[in-house]
């Protein structure tokens, strides 16, 4: 396992909303950044050639980040 984070753009303003833009205009631009955390899971064993293949995954809001745990071993 790695634990890790990264700094990513933010379009949410204080009202965690996202400006309405008129999509003839350059869309909205970020209002700042935010760190996102991540766990990659990392198989055991020699890599394929070319390497492991990378899947990225979203547990959802009803659902438990400990979920990537179980999806990984499949």
């Amino acid at each position: 396992l790695a634990f890790g984070s990264f700094r990513a753009p933010s379009w949410l303003g204080e009202d965690v909303t996202i400006e309405q833009t008129p999509t003839r205009d350059d869309g909205p631009k970020p209002t700042g950044d935010e760190r996102l955390p991540f766990l990659a899971v990392l198989p055991q064993g020699t890599p394929p050639p070319g390497g492991w293949p990378v899947v990225v995954y979203g547990h959802g809001f009803t659902r438990s980040t400990a979920d990537v745990l179980l999806a990984a071993s499949a």
